[in-house]
Parts: structure tokens; C-alpha cells; sequence
């Protein structure tokens, strides 16, 4: 399949060709701090360097940005970076954390990152139960995971679940075989809602992964799937949007404007209707880290490559 975008450039396969999609990613690629280069001949090479004033910024815009948003939550994705002072910072800025393994879990807990919210489609039975055993109700994966949940990992009827969502129209385009989310479950199955019955669950967290959002079109199918299972599932306590939050924060700042408009509309509307407020999430990890990061190594002379392309090209730059 080969069309047009806007700027009337070819799209093959869905895509643009990976210069032009590079040279879009590279708009959002952070300037080296030129303190950067003073230190780095001090520093053992090769490695990889953060900017904590730049994440402190980068969280401060963002709240700014969210600051219409009745009682939102913001959390780092950890498997963005375990780096321990990393988190330890973000912790001192007030973040929660996002979690998909227990290593992970160890280490947000660690650096006193809180709440800590998960989903991930691999948890074990062990898993599971130090999930319960720290008081993290998991976002459920699947009916599989459920049934674990349910009978050996936690007597609590509190559970949460990720929604198997049906890809926006945009995405649909950009990939032709995966039309749906991988994982997730299905709202109106009426085996989730057999076990539901069965086990006497509450559902309370709800929780999405739309992917890398790029405008307000792109998430008006996700809330409006939200609002409708907030009529199926009406003790939910929390809406989990996920990540995917750098292409729009650092690009496009009059749509991401629209996207929090849209957002601030969706859940105000929501908390109208309800005695309790639900409480919204959003877990950015490359928007706070990625963009903060730097990979310095020497050979015959120092280079400092933001990690942003370092990951993109992933050559081997550490090897020299």
C-alpha cells in the first residue's frame, strides 16, 4: 500500500520511510547540556549519563500541563530505567511507579517511588502473590491470570484489569495485521464476567496501552471504550491511561493541549456522575528519562550521543 500523509509524503506499508520517521523523532531530541561537557572527561566511559534537572523540568511542564485534570496521578514506567538515583529523584518529585516485573518492583519500591500500579501478561503465581503481599493490585492480563488472581495468589475481591483495546484508525493503517491491542481482556466477555460472579471480584482499576499517541484522535476511541465500561464495571476507582506521551509533549504542544482538553472534558464528565472521583493515571517512561539521557564514550576522541539516537540506530557504540 503506498498513500499520502498531510505533507503530501509517500507512506509505504503504513509508514514513512525510516529517514523521514527519524527526522521526525529527531525534533524531540534534547540539546546536550553544556555542563555535560565539562564533566565528562571525568567520567569513566562508556556510560550512561542523566540529566535530573532536565527531568525536573521535563515533570514540572508536564504537571503544568495536567494541572486542569481533576485528581491525576503521575507515574514512571520502570522499565524505562532502574537506575537507582533516577528513581530515587523521581520519587522526591512525587511519582508513582508503573511496574511489569519484580525486579522492577524492587526496585521502585527501593527508591520510595508510590503508589506502584502493574500489568504485565508474564507474572507467575509467585509473582502475583508478592504483587498482594505488597499491596499492588495487579491490572490483570487475562482470564488465565485472573483465575491465578482469584484462587492461589489473593483472596482480595479488589482486582484490576487492562483492556484489550481495538487499535485507532491511524494505527490501523500503520499495521494491517494487528488491528487490536496484544493484550488485555475483552469488557464484554462473558466468561470475565462469569468468573467475576463466581469469585465475587470488585473491579477497581482499569487500565489501557493505546501505544505512542500522536493527536486528539488518537485517544477519543480509548476514552469513549473508558466511559462505556465504567457502566459495566461501576466500582472502578482508577483509569489507567499508560504511556506514550513523547512525540506529543515534545512536538506538537497545541494538540497535546487538545489531548489534555479532551481528557480534562472525559473525566470531568465522568466524576458528575459519580459519588467517588476516579483517580486518572498516565505513566510516561521515554518522555522522562529517555529525553534526559545521554551515552558518553571515548575511543579517539570523547562522544556525547543523546540516548534518544543511540537507541534508535542501536549500533555498537559501547564496544569501541
Amino acid at each position: 500500500m503506498i498513500s499520502k500523509d498531510d505533507n503530501n509524503q509517500e507512506i509505504k506499508d503504513g509508514w514513512r520511510d525510516d529517514v523521514t520517521e527519524f527526522i521526525n523523532w529527531m525534533k524531540i531530541i534534547p540539546t546536550i547540556p553544556e555542563k555535560l561537557f565539562k564533566i565528562a572527561s571525568d567520567i569513566p566511559t562508556p556510560a550512561l549519563v542523566y540529566d535530573l534537572d532536565a527531568i525536573t523540568d521535563t515533570v514540572t511542564a508536564l504537571r503544568n500541563d495536567l494541572r486542569e485534570i481533576p485528581n491525576i496521578e503521575l507515574c514512571l514506567a520502570v522499565k524505562a530505567n532502574r537506575c537507582q538515583s533516577v528513581l530515587r529523584h523521581m520519587a522526591k518529585l512525587g511519582l508513582g511507579a508503573d511496574i511489569t516485573t519484580i525486579q522492577e518492583l524492587n526496585a521502585a519500591m527501593a527508591a520510595g517511588l508510590w503508589p506502584i500500579y502493574s500489568t504485565a501478561p508474564g507474572f507467575s503465581v509467585a509473582d502475583l502473590k508478592r504483587l498482594a503481599t505488597e499491596g499492588v493490585i495487579p491490572d490483570l492480563c487475562s482470564l488465565s491470570q485472573l483465575r491465578v488472581w482469584c484462587e492461589s495468589a489473593n483472596p482480595d475481591k479488589r482486582v484490576g484489569l487492562r483492556l484489550r483495546l481495538p487499535f485507532h484508525e491511524d494505527a490501523k493503517t500503520k499495521n494491517l495485521v494487528t488491528r487490536w491491542s496484544r493484550f488485555g481482556v475483552d469488557p464484554k466477555d462473558s466468561a470475565l464476567h462469569s468468573l467475576i460472579q463466581t469469585h465475587k471480584l470488585e473491579v477497581v482499576h482499569l487500565h489501557v496501552h493505546e501505544g505512542e499517541t500522536f493527536s486528539e484522535a488518537d485517544l477519543d476511541q480509548t476514552l469513549d471504550l473508558l466511559v462505556s465500561c465504567l457502566e459495566i464495571f461501576p466500582k472502578v476507582e482508577v483509569l489507567n491511561l499508560g504511556g506514550g506521551w513523547a512525540y506529543l509533549f515534545h512536538l506538537q504542544k497545541p494538540e497535546a493541549q487538545r489531548v489534555w482538553n479532551l481528557v480534562n472534558k472525559t473525566i470531568t464528565s465522568i466524576n458528575n456522575q459519580r459519588q467517588q472521583l476516579v483517580r486518572l493515571v498516565i505513566e510516561p517512561g521515554m518522555l522522562l528519562t529517555m529525553m534526559a539521557g545521554y551515552l558518553v564514550r571515548r575511543s579517539k576522541q570523547q562522544t556525547i550521543i543523546p540516548l534518544g539516537i543511540a537507541l534508535w540506530f542501536w549500533i555498537p557504540l559501547l564496544g569501541t
